[in-house]
């Protein structure tokens, strides 16, 4: 099953017609919106939204930006001693003059459109990595030196690959696309340096700015660290768009669509509603168990036997780092 399997079925259920645009991209809306829920407001996270990965933070920032694709943050640790690396809030920081040990905690200080400072002002490139397949618009929203707050919109006609803002920007809050798109962007400044990205199935860049270290402290450290983490949240678009790859929930999916629908429409027994709600929380615990029993399996059989240590959710260590859309510095 896909998006396309699951509007299918409830099409079918609830009488509608996936060839009338309407009732189509309403019925993708409703399956956007419960899945949505499911992967960042459920206790237990799903399974397969989890990702491990190295993250290089240099070897004297004291703050990086993290992939774009990186959700919520569930633990991080060094990856050469295996000490948990901690997470802090903003009040912690001014509980007591420094972080000691070093590179023992951390905290989400922001969520930047930028992944690195621009160090000088000026006009804004916005390009696309091949012509533009429909028209587009990209919006960017920041500081020049005449205006606290400025909004620009680039127009993007078929065919169009890059343009240049009129207005030179000294900062940028938010860069957003009208829309996703075939291709991604990227927004360099006027030094040619990449300031931030968009993959071509999100519209805005959006990254965690994660703090390992005070400024004062010059204790030297590892550079790496070992984040495990949610993925962003990335809505079904195409009909054969799965949840990261897998079509393991796609019946949860169904049923916890159905009970909003039912819902919904106000017509139908809260029994009902309740059926198809305990359904979906039935199968999503069902493999939930069956994935926590595999880590299992795995986690007790001898490290020795296979050469390597264990991950973070007791898996073992694929050292697979991050791709694309990458991180920076930022100050």
């Amino acid at each position: 099953m896909a998006l396309r399997d699951i509007i299918t079925r409830l099409a079918k259920e609830f009488g509608q017609n996936l060839s009338d645009t309407a009732q189509a991209n309403g019925l993708i809306t409703d399956v956007n919106t419960v899945v949505r829920d499911l992967h960042n407001s459920r206790e237990a996270p799903l399974r397969h939204s989890l990702r491990e990965r190295l993250v290089d933070i240099g070897a004297s920032a004291e703050q990086v930006a993290l992939p774009s694709d990186i959700g919520k943050i569930l633990q991080i640790r060094n990856p050469e001693t295996f000490d948990d690396v901690r997470l802090k809030g903003f009040e912690d920081r001014y509980m007591r003059q420094s972080w000691y040990p070093p590179f023992l905690e951390y905290r989400v200080k922001e969520k930047s459109a930028l992944k690195v400072n621009m160090l000088t002002g000026g006009p804004i490139t916005v390009t696309f990595s091949k012509p533009v397949l429909s028209p587009v618009n990209v919006i960017l929203t920041g500081q020049t030196q005449d205006s606290e707050r400025v909004q620009e919109t680039l127009l993007f006609a078929v065919g169009d690959t890059a343009r240049t803002s009129m207005n030179s920007f000294y900062d940028l809050e938010a860069i957003r696309k009208s829309v996703t798109t075939a291709y991604n962007l990227s927004v360099t400044d006027i030094q040619d340096v990449e300031i931030a990205a968009i993959p071509n199935n999100k519209t805005q860049a959006r990254y965690q700015i994660l703090q390992t270290l005070e400024a004062v402290n010059t204790v030297s450290r590892t550079r790496i660290l070992e984040v495990l983490h949610k993925l962003d949240w990335q809505p079904f678009v195409n009909l054969d768009d799965t949840y990261y790859g897998t079509e393991d929930y796609d019946t949860a999916f169904y049923w916890a669509t159905k009970s909003l629908m039912l819902d919904t429409q106000g017509d139908s027994s809260k029994g009902d509603v309740i059926f198809s709600q305990d359904k979906a929380t039935t199968l999503l615990a069902a493999i939930d168990a069956e994935a926590e029993n595999g880590e299992k399996e795995i986690y007790d059989a001898p490290v020795a036997a296979y050469g390597v240590q264990p991950t973070l959710n007791g898996g073992y260590n694929s050292r697979v780092s991050g791709r694309g859309y990458g991180y920076g510095t930022r100050y």
